[in-house]
């Protein structure tokens, strides 16, 4: 897939191009973000079968952060290094730091291009015992924000750095332990559905656009529009593909020979383990989580798989007592029919996706202590480390409630489930440190700075979503998708020599995935674009970029094969030589497609899709692999429709939110 075809030269006539958005995650002045992507990050893959590197902050400067092996909680001394890896002058303001008291930080710092800087810091680490991070937040004038992030253990007032996923089952930090009676809990994701079936399903939505007296609430009635329809009618999601009762299959492999071995020790240590009292009875669970964000704030870990065994018993290679999954707020319950004692396993494993060390292999998963009863009350539990596991979940479930509210099932199926390594590893995505990316039959691998930053994994799902209704629909799709791209910059869509991947139909697949991670976490009725997927992030930006801006206009450099964004690219004479048709932006396409579906008016941003769900549904049943021309066909064809004529001054105020946005006749 890294091997490029040239390809024919897009067309510059019809209506007005939905150029493209960018990459994948915005992450959030209040959440923590990694490191930046140089800027040849896309030129060779080490795993030729990835097709989408996240450029994020591919303009803003890497951060690291050195501390000691271990150290005082009151009074440390690491180093801070900033690295702008871009070909620009940069200038980085701090956003916030984490965890981190009395600590003077450079409020700017400013970096030529190329250039390096280091200062020492000294201060106080404020966290409690247990496992957390510290780090700092710094946003960049080149857009987007760069981060360093280090994972610690605290316990009576010192501190050791620690890699983030090194622990393993039966190890320490993958006990589930109880949580403290004063613990406040966050509500959870409203409207999760626990099991999917995994079939191409599309929801009913209209194509009805409001405009004029704006409201910012929701409507009424969210995706529907009484006698209204789109133009091509898409078919409700049935009830067999998102309400199908269909529990994970846990049948053990009867020729493994730790099964055997599990049942020989189960009859050996019979005698040493005491008759559990009550039998064939309903257990009440759930499990949280402390965020990386936050040290006092728990979140319900949504939709995690849940299983009980033997207390005697491994919580792999075992047939489970009962096996369930959680619901939208953490909450599980099965039937345990034993006389012996039992335990409870916990792992970020359901229909949807799964995260492991590995992309296959050595999943996550915390086991309770022994029980010889099963309790009256529900029984409240926590991982005592997850390193930002369930950061990542929690997102995912998000974005999987996005999703299905829109009447579209994003689970993929066979080969090309959805299974996440976390964290990744040097040289995986790209050459250099870790980073996170996306493959075509399913895998996701995310870095461990960016379990902090809030969207790299929303924005990596939708491309899987969108590699499920083209890919696995049978639909071709052009090679050379993806590539080195920032969210501002202008790009050509044919661009197709060897080396280089901002191909035919990367700017509309980045930008619709950009769109889908801004639905899924924020709302449309903000008047920016803020969080709002989870409580203790409400209300600040992702990534600090805000959707209501207007996108790029590439106008000036479009057609041209010379030019600043030549440059920038760092394309030879050869390499322009091939280049063909409109240049786009990222941003372009991202910000038009917020702009229909906001209900917040933003210049000549006065109109909006009365269904939150339109622009999804429409987008994966025409599945635009090449341009975002159809795309805009259909926006420009609902804009001239008889039920919306009169609102968009047939077309016009349609015609202006392009043009607002980038977009060019």
């Amino acid at each position: 897939m890294y091997t490029p075809k040239t390809l024919p030269n897009f067309s510059r006539k019809g209506f007005h191009r939905l150029l493209a958005i960018g990459i994948a995650s915005i992450g959030t002045t209040t959440g923590l973000v990694l490191p930046i992507e140089p800027a040849n990050a896309h030129q060779k893959a080490t795993h030729p079968e990835i097709q989408h590197v996240s450029h994020l902050d591919s303009e803003a400067p890497l951060i690291s952060i050195r501390l000691p092996k271990s150290g005082s909680q009151k009074r440390f001394e690491g180093r801070i290094t900033f690295d702008n890896n871009t070909k620009y002058d940069v200038t980085l303001t701090l956003a916030r730091a984490i965890r981190l008291t009395n600590t003077p930080l450079p409020q700017k710092i400013r970096l030529t291009a190329g250039t390096k800087k280091s200062i020492t810091i000294n201060g106080s680490i404020q966290a409690r015992n247990g496992f957390s991070a510290v780090g700092v937040v710094y946003s960049s004038s080149m857009g987007g924000v760069s981060t360093g992030l280090v994972n610690i253990e605290v316990k009576n007032g010192q501190f050791r750095p620690v890699k983030a996923g090194d622990f393993g089952l039966g190890d320490p930090g993958s006990a589930a332990i109880a949580v403290p009676s004063n613990t406040r809990i966050q509500k959870g994701v409203r409207g999760y559905k626990r099991f999917l079936k995994g079939g191409r399903t599309f929801g009913k939505a209209s194509n009805a656009i409001k405009g004029g007296g704006r409201s910012s609430s929701r409507p009424s009635s969210p995706g529907q529009s009484p006698g209204l329809r789109p133009g091509s009618p898409l078919n409700r999601p049935t009830s067999e593909t998102l309400n199908n009762q269909r529990l994970i299959n846990w049948i053990p492999n009867i020729g493994n020979p730790q099964v055997y071995l599990g049942k020989a020790l189960d009859q050996i240590l019979t005698i040493f383990t005491p008759k559990a009292v009550a039998a064939n009875a309903i257990y009440k669970g759930r499990f949280v989580f402390r965020t990386n964000d936050d040290s006092d704030i728990y979140l319900p870990a949504v939709g995690v798989g849940v299983k009980a065994v033997k207390a005697n018993q491994s919580c792999t290679h075992n047939p489970p007592l009962a096996s369930t999954t959680a619901d939208g707020n953490g909450n599980f319950e099965f039937r345990i029919n034993t006389n012996r004692s039992y335990k409870i396993c916990y792992f970020p494993k359901n229909s949807f996706l799964k995260i492991g060390r590995q992309l296959d292999s050595e999943l996550y998963i915390w086991e309770s202590a022994a029980r010889n009863t099963i309790p009256n009350a529900r029984v409240t539990e926590q991982p005592v480390r997850h390193d930002g596991v369930f950061d990542i979940w929690y997102e995912a479930m998000a974005f999987q409630t996005s999703m299905t509210d829109a009447g579209i099932d994003p689970a993929r199926t066979g080969n090309n489930r959805i299974r996440v390594k976390f964290p990744s590893e040097a040289d995986e995505c790209k050459p250099g440190p870790a980073w996170s990316c996306a493959g075509s039959s399913g895998p996701i691998r995310i870095a461990p700075e960016h379990a902090t930053r809030h969207g790299v994994m929303s924005h990596e799902l939708a491309h899987q979503v969108d590699n499920k209704y083209t890919l696995d629909a049978g639909i071709p799709r052009p090679a050379g998708l993806g590539g080195s791209h920032s969210f501002y910059g202008c790009y050509p869509p044919n661009l197709t020599t060897t080396g280089w991947k901002q191909g035919r139909g990367m700017i509309i697949r980045e930008g619709w995935a950009n769109y889908e991670m801004a639905r899924a976490l924020g709302s449309r009725g903000s008047s920016k674009y803020r969080n709002t997927f989870r409580p203790d992030i409400a209300n600040t930006w992702i990534d600090s970029i805000n959707f209501d801006t207007d996108g790029r206009d590439c106008t000036g450099v479009s057609g041209s094969h010379s030019g600043k964004w030549a440059d920038d690219l760092g394309l030879t004479a050869a390499q322009r030589a091939y280049v063909s048709g409109l240049n786009g932006s990222e941003s372009t396409v991202s910000t038009i497609l917020w702009d229909f579906y906001d209900t917040r008016n933003d210049n000549s941003d006065t109109l909006h899709y009365v269904s939150p769900h339109y622009i999804t549904n429409m987008y994966l049943k025409k599945h635009p692999t090449n341009s975002a021309k159809i795309v805009n066909e259909r926006i420009m064809k609902d804009c001239k429709a008889s039920i919306n004529k009169n609102v968009t001054n047939n077309g016009q105020v349609c015609d202006d939110i392009f043009a607002q946005n980038g977009g060019t006749d």
